[in-house]
């Protein structure tokens, strides 16, 4: 929320208030920067806290069966964010990360010449169903890879502007973050499971909160990037062992929290494709772990 002191020294909000991130495991945030306003600089940093009491207190198991102990593991930090104010009072984060190591480049992958295999060797097209623009394409599918990943991913189209939906599939074992996102109206929709979550000492009300999200039926949850009708897009993906943060063009983001205790994930993205010219320059490195 944006505002200024009165002449009481009374705070006077100017615009709603809005979530510094979309997601639903995004809380308890740090912030650091100087109290000094002559040292004052455009940004400050900030980490959040990577959980929901929904679920988090209603114990996790360690494995994906949900048949062991409870954990005690409670959550994770978020990477580290600059957070800037813009001219239209909205907060831009952007996620304080290196260039990582191992860095992949993937450039010009389309429907016709996907990335898939464990080896990233394999260019074999593959359809997964239909949406509301049509047939969605395979244009990544990369499993067994480390969970501690950075993935920087324009996505353009070779005719016009971009077209159709961009979806990213995320798993660890059975466990998935699956992110739907709609280029022409900024719309996005997360889906997530997790089975450490089952048998939680409330029963599944904890698993039910993490599948079934605000809109019921494991369909999770809806969010608006801010972000409408872009020519080309850019998607930036952190992972972890724990979380999954999403980030948008406009400095939005979506942090989702994960149990999983595997070290590898498989990733995948799929596109609808109605002008036959969408393409993505994939750019994947790996990061330290936490």
């Amino acid at each position: 929320m944006v505002g200024h002191l009165d002449q009481n020294g009374l705070f006077a909000p100017e615009t709603d208030a809005k979530r510094l991130d979309q997601g639903s495991d995004y809380y308890g945030a740090n912030f650091s920067g100087s109290s000094n306003l002559a040292e004052a600089s455009r940004a400050i940093k900030s980490m959040g806290w990577v959980g929901n009491w929904s679920y988090t207190a209603n114990g996790i198991h360690n494995d994906e069966s949900a048949n062991s102990a409870f954990t005690k593991h409670l959550g994770s930090y978020s990477v580290a964010r600059n957070l800037e104010l813009g001219n239209d009072m909205s907060i831009k984060s952007t996620p304080i990360v290196g260039q990582g190591k191992e860095v992949k480049h993937y450039n010009s992958v389309s429907k016709d010449h996907p990335i898939n295999g464990i080896n990233a060797s394999s260019n074999r097209p593959f359809t997964n169903g239909r949406d509301t623009n049509g047939t969605i394409y395979n244009l990544l599918d990369v499993p067994s890879l480390s969970v501690n990943k950075l993935y920087n991913l324009h996505f353009y189209n070779t005719k016009s502007s971009y077209r159709g939906r961009i979806y990213i599939d995320i798993w660890q074992g059975n466990d998935y973050v699956r992110l739907n996102y709609d280029p022409s109206n900024g719309l996005y929709n997360v889906k997530t499971r997790s089975g450490e979550l089952d048998r939680g000492r409330n029963g599944q009300a904890a698993s039910s909160y993490y599948y079934d999200g605000l809109l019921g039926n494991g369909n999770g949850y809806i969010a608006d990037s801010g972000v409408k009708n872009q020519h080309s897009v850019d998607l930036k993906v952190l992972t972890d062992k724990n979380s999954v943060e999403f980030f948008f063009p406009n400095g939005q983001s979506y942090t989702v929290a994960r149990f999983n205790t595997s070290q590898k994930q498989d990733f995948k993205i799929f596109t609808e494709d109605p002008t036959n010219g969408n393409k993505v320059d994939v750019t994947q490195a790996n990061l330290s772990q936490n």
